[in-house]
């Protein structure tokens, strides 16, 4: 399938990232010229791109436009951001490469039309929202699609939810940011989302499209172009989802019945799934963040430390990990350090929050001290991460193949349906016992799994 690339769409911001993009991977501006009047063969067969592609120019559409960028294109105007895309890659030198060798222009050019998109809702939402970038692997969109169509028919009478989509499913702990990073600073010294009741709580985002480029174990389109692992949703996640909305049909059997949806889009591509999030400016700090690696907030000082441990090594897991993990043991017994002081006042101040980061970043990016790698965290258990009338906006981009999508679609269709009518079919005594019995199910996988991760974690002791 063939889809034009209008010059149309989100105009100003549209042409200047295009421009950058290609000049940072050498492709030149005569291609540049011809990019409006030019056919790039679509990647994408994600509603949200055909959408966005088929819109008039935004960018007038929406009004007087406040800021001088948006998020992605003001981080692609700074020097260091432009070096790293003309080199970007999957893997950095010395960690294992992947079977998929891609130069730097085949990771950028044929997703053209995919960026497009994604720019042309950051220009149309500028003067209400935020963005904030994450990606996933395809199997994960089973249990999104699964939670989106029981809340369309149990809470939406059958209403279309299109820019929208559900990222986590149970009843984990709601907080505010700033209440958030008090917590965690004075009971862990920072912020680690490696541990488990942290990362339940929090989601990894990017400010821009392209943020953290050249650090492939941080940048959103590193993990859109490659999946990073391969692990199918387990029963659990969907006993959550069930309980949700009162539904009793057995988590164990759903959980096979869906395995071959999850193989269908883990099979489909190898390019994952890009999830662009919106938060009210209004709202904003709320929910967000400005983090480092592991999100732990940004504070200059401490992320000095740990530059420090890091040394020249790359910035890869292996690395950043034990750095953040060793300035956090420091403050934690050592209370009176002046930079942990610091960074107990900052945070119990709000100066971590996001609205201030975004208005210099979208209006001043040169003059922010490492923005291509600052991140942020978005507190994903809030009560607006699962109310689409909150002003949240979740749309999601990805290269399945219409054919394979179009058959996802009628076998899930087909599955839901069948999860309904049981329902519906089912006496007040058969649905109590069913979910009692769903009970019973999760709280034996559970032990199972905490069994299991014990063990796992003896074993590396030895």
């Amino acid at each position: 399938m063939l889809i034009k690339i209008e010059k149309k769409i989100g105009e100003r911001a549209i042409q200047k990232v295009t421009k950058t993009i290609l000049h940072g991977l050498y492709i030149g501006l005569f291609v540049f010229l011809l990019l409006p009047f030019a056919k790039i063969e679509a990647k994408s067969a994600s509603p949200a791109l055909q959408g966005e592609l088929a819109k008039a120019p935004l960018a007038k559409a929406a009004g007087a436009l406040t800021d001088e960028y948006v998020q992605s294109e003001a981080h692609l105007q700074v020097d260091e951001v432009k070096e790293e895309m003309s080199k970007i890659s999957l893997r950095l030198p010395g960690a294992p490469q992947p079977t998929r060798s891609l130069t730097p222009n085949q990771m950028v050019t044929p997703y053209l039309n995919v960026i497009s998109a994604i720019l042309n809702k950051e220009v149309e939402l500028k003067n209400t929202h935020y963005a904030f970038y994450n990606a996933s692997n395809n199997e994960w969109r089973v249990p999104q699609d699964l939670y989106k169509k029981l809340y369309v028919h149990y809470k939406r009478s059958g209403s279309p939810l299109n820019d929208f989509a559900f990222v986590r499913f149970g009843g984990a702990k709601s907080i505010k940011a700033q209440d958030f990073l008090n917590e965690n600073i004075a009971k862990w010294g920072g912020v680690n989302d490696n541990i488990q009741e942290v990362k339940e709580v929090v989601m990894s985002v990017n400010l821009a499209l392209f943020g953290n480029v050249g650090f492939p174990g941080e940048c959103t389109w590193n993990y859109f172009m490659e999946a990073k692992s391969h692990t199918d949703p387990s029963p659990q996640r969907y006993y959550e989802i069930v309980k949700a909305f009162d539904v009793t049909y057995d988590i164990e059997l759903l959980a096979k019945e869906t395995k071959s949806l999850a193989a269908m889009l883990y099979n489909g591509s190898p390019e994952q799934t890009l999830y662009q999030f919106f938060v009210p400016q209004n709202k904003v700090d709320e929910v967000a963040y400005v983090a480092w690696v592991l999100g732990f907030p940004a504070h200059p000082k401490s992320i000095e430390l740990m530059e420090r441990v890091i040394g020249k090594k790359p910035h890869i897991g292996k690395f950043t990990v034990p750095a953040v993990q060793n300035v956090m043991k420091r403050f934690k017994n050592d209370k009176d350090n002046s930079i942990y002081q610091e960074l107990i006042k900052l945070a119990a101040d709000g100066e971590f929050g996001m609205s201030g980061f975004m208005e210099g970043m979208r209006n001043d990016p040169f003059s922010m001290k490492n923005l291509n790698e600052t991140q942020g965290r978005l507190l994903v258990t809030n009560p607006m991460f699962k109310d689409p009338s909150s002003g949240v906006k979740v749309f999601t981009y990805f290269t399945t193949p219409k054919k394979i999508q179009d058959e996802y679609n009628r076998k899930f269709d087909a599955l839901v349906q069948k999860i309904v009518s049981q329902e519906a079919s089912k006496t007040p005594q058969q649905k109590a016992a069913d979910r009692a019995k769903n009970e019973e199910t999760y709280q034996r996988l559970e032990r199972e799994a905490a069994a299991k991760a014990a063990a796992e974690a003896e074993k590396a002791k030895k």
